[in-house]
């Protein structure tokens, strides 16, 4: 049976809802490429229109438009060729100009994507002349000269890129697509300038491997006059290749291009240096290519002259390299590599301390005498390194299990020790936990008071409100109830929808519910009203933005994101108001992962206010309705909360439908194919890595995994989520470890960093989405539980 308190205290979300409606701000989701299914053109709501003319123009994504609703669905199940032809069969459909050539533009995308190049082209062509796609002109051509270009049709490539504005951000890429169709004609004496001034502006540009290699066989071939005096120039370039891109040498050629340069100039080392050697292990490595990483490390290890393989930079190089591919592979333990590395390393100051603290978490576990001696060198011999404070706390954690006492001097004395590291208020918590943990509430309120001022300027999710919480729990479990909340009702005005704030609602309903309710409201109500831009931007009035909202019309992501760069809307010190409008019109184009992501790094002032007013739509945009139309289907059926799933998709893949992970999780949802293939079974749904970087196929696996879950706790839901993470069998052995543990301190207490951290950001996420658009949901959704029990 779920405790009376939970049937009782109505949840934060729901409470925002209720807030944010009787203020008369719109409490229906909006934006989010969901159009209705059932009119000739999309429906608009006058309120949020208005509101999202706010930031910024307003956009018309064709392939959001319900007329084109079964080209739509073609597109999301990757069907290219399907979708162009449904979307030109409509394009009669269209009202105007404008709206007729942004259609044949996406036409020639879905055919340049569906591997018609001769579609595309010819489609391309006529967006390019079309009457209402001046801003996308340039655009259509350069797209047009690719296509062409493939087909092997030099002349209309060449024709097409040279109508391009070589000063726009597609310059570049269409000067190389130029100069690929004058090579293949033969004209070399136009081709290789280019090539080369190319590779010069942009080293690591996204086509420099082809343009290297294709520069460096040009040059052998004599097309630059004598070849043997191009010989160095073709290996180099070819090297960089072999170094930097070894994932690409073959399909490239670049060795044999090397060994053509040697033969034309014996001057020309036959060998990588021992420093390319290391740089191409690294390379290899980097690129998931662990066992040839190690074949390459260990011959460039061979070759380190006698006198500098017990400490020197290269062998400190050497050996830190190795240390890491153990770590990834079954050849030898991570910690007696990292011993080697620290011997290696003993004349580099930075880099010994770095391989001291990777060595002692590779000795943690198994050998912590050891891991503690690594960290112990830290303190010791660079006392004002990064990494030494981190070096206290890991002791101090593997010093608890033998003298708490000990453990507690380290914790408390660190803030004093490195007044400037950034490990301070954790120290303090974990000391203050540990009181927590045995009953001892008192000894905690210390150890949080000072956290609490170190943590006072962040709204960083993992220690916004924290210490002020278990704070306020400390008073009130020692008797002062007024006192507790006090703090439970600032941490509600202050740090809006973080996940400490939930609890402090949840514990201050406990007790007054008519405060947690009032000051919710008033905290909502207090956020100013009116327009979100309240200021003249001349960077949206530059042809770089108006070509931005052109190209998201037509769905290239790739291409807006550089022309609001080149508009000053995205660069580095660009006025936040513009970021937010920038990042709006991104979400609206159903660029989420991009639009976003200016939320989770850049932007943080909207986290100092509630969704509500003129700060709603920055919060929108941190939190947009991903993929709405599958996310709302799918919750459906499932009988899974819809902003479940948008807060575990958030955190697991940042909205990236193609993500892979390192521990080889795929897809919006992360799923292991391993799970995907179980969760599947029955469903008709394919389980491969294609199918799991399919939106619908991820969405729905990874739902019915969550509702899977959440069946194995029915009265504390919540517990689903840890268990998405490490495992349903993990979380009944942590409940049964600790059983009926207040929920708050068995969240602090899970023993993996990564799922303990995890369930405070998608719980915080969940909240997020309860309150912007699922008030209906939102009791369910974060009724945290008082106590973690799987009864």
């Amino acid at each position: 049976m779920a405790s009376q308190a939970m049937k009782v205290r109505v949840s934060v979300a729901a409470a925002l809802a209720l807030a944010t409606c009787a203020l008369g701000v719109r409490c229906h989701g909006a934006g989010g490429r969901e159009a209705p299914a059932d009119s000739n053109k999309p429906e608009v709501d006058a309120a949020d229109a208005s509101a999202k003319a706010e930031m910024g123009p307003p956009l018309w994504v064709v392939m959001d438009d319900a007329r084109f609703k079964d080209a739509r669905a073609l597109e999301d199940d990757a069907h290219h060729a399907e979708a162009a032809a449904a979307l030109e069969a409509d394009l009669p459909k269209t009202t105007s100009a404008k709206e007729r050539c942004e259609g044949e533009y996406v036409v020639a995308r879905l055919r340049a994507l569906a591997g018609d190049d001769a579609g595309a082209a010819a489609a391309f062509d006529l967006a390019s002349a079309g009457e209402g796609c001046a801003l996308l002109a340039d655009y259509a051509r350069a797209r047009a000269a690719a296509s062409y270009e493939r087909l092997g049709k030099t002349d209309e490539a060449i024709a097409r890129a040279a109508g391009v504005d070589a000063s726009l951000p597609i310059g570049d890429e269409t000067a190389l697509v130029r100069a690929e169709a004058l090579g293949a004609r033969g004209d070399f004496a136009q081709a290789i300038p280019i090539w080369r001034a190319q590779i010069a502006k942009h080293p690591h540009g996204p086509r420099w491997v082809d343009t290297a290699t294709r520069l460096a066989g040009a040059l052998l071939d004599g097309k630059d006059g004598d070849a043997a005096s191009h010989a160095r120039e073709a290996f180099d370039l070819a090297t960089r290749v072999v170094v930097e891109a070894p994932t690409f040498e073959d399909a490239t050629n670049a060795p044999a291009l090397r060994k053509r340069a040697e033969a034309l100039d014996a001057s020309l080392p036959r060998e990588l240096t021992l420093d390319e050697r290391l740089r191409r292990a690294r390379a290899l490595l980097d690129g998931k290519q662990a066992e040839k990483a190690r074949n390459e490390l260990e011959a460039a290890i061979a070759a380190i002259p006698p006198k500098e393989r017990a400490a020197s930079d290269v062998a400190c190089r050497a050996s830190s390299l190795r240390a890491q591919i153990a770590a990834r592979t079954k050849h030898g333990a991570a910690a007696d590599a990292w011993g080697d590395a620290i011997r290696a390393c003993a004349k580099e100051t930075d880099a010994l301390a770095a391989a001291l603290f990777s060595g002692a978490k590779a000795s943690t576990g198994q050998r912590p005498d050891e891991a503690l001696e690594r960290y112990g060198r830290i303190e010791k011999e660079f006392p004002k390194h990064r990494l030494a404070d981190d070096a206290r706390l890991a002791s101090a954690m593997i010093v608890r299990d033998r003298d708490a006492a000990r453990a507690e001097t380290m914790l408390l004395t660190l803030p004093d020790a490195y007044p400037e590291g950034d490990m301070r208020s954790e120290a303090l918590f974990r000391a203050a936990l540990d009181h927590i943990a045995r009953g001892d509430w008192t000894g905690a309120e210390a150890p949080l008071d000072r956290a609490a001022e170190i943590d006072a300027p962040s709204f960083h999710w993992a220690v916004a409100g924290r210490a002020e919480y278990f704070r306020a729990r400390c008073a009130a479990k020692t008797g002062d109830l007024e006192g507790a909340k006090r703090r439970w009702v600032e941490i509600i005005r202050a740090h809006p929808l973080a996940y400490y704030m939930a609890e402090s609602y949840d514990r201050l309903a406990e007790v007054d519910g008519a405060l947690a309710r009032s000051t919710l409201a008033a905290a909502v109500a207090a956020e100013p009203a009116g327009p979100f831009v309240t200021r003249e931007h001349p960077e949206l009035a530059t042809p770089a933005f108006a070509r931005a909202v052109a190209l998201l019309d037509v769905g290239e992501i790739d291409s807006a994101r550089k022309e609001l760069l080149a508009s000053g809307a995205t660069v580095d010190r660009a006025d936040p108001e513009l970021v937010w409008i920038a990042a709006s019109l991104l979400d609206r184009a159903g660029a989420w992962d991009v639009g976003h992501s200016f939320a989770r790094g850049r932007l943080t002032d909207f986290l100092a206010h509630y969704p509500s007013g003129r700060w709603r739509l920055p919060w929108e945009a941190a939190y947009p309705r991903a993929f709405a139309p599958i996310v709302t289907s799918v919750a459906e059926s499932e009988h899974v909360p819809a902003p479940v799933l948008w807060g575990v998709m958030r955190e697991e893949s940042a909205f990236i439908a193609d993500v892979k992970s390192p521990a080889n999780a795929h897809g919006l949802m992360q799923l292991l194919p391993s799970t995907a293939k179980l969760v599947a079974r029955g469903t008709g749904l394919s389980s491969d890595e294609t199918a799991l970087h399919t939106p619908r196929v991820s969405v729905a696996l990874g739902a019915k995994l969550l509702a899977q879950l959440r069946a194995s706790f029915p009265d504390d839901p919540a517990l689903a989520i840890p268990a998405y993470n490490a495992g349903a069998g993990a979380v009944h052995a942590w409940l049964k470890a600790r059983p009926a543990m207040d929920f708050d301190v068995w969240v602090e207490q899970i023993p993996f960093e990564e799922t303990r951290n995890y369930v405070k950001r998608v719980l915080a996420s969940e909240l997020a989405y309860a309150t912007l658009y699922a008030p209906d949901d939102a009791k369910e959704v974060l009724a945290l539980p008082a106590r973690a029990s799987a009864e």
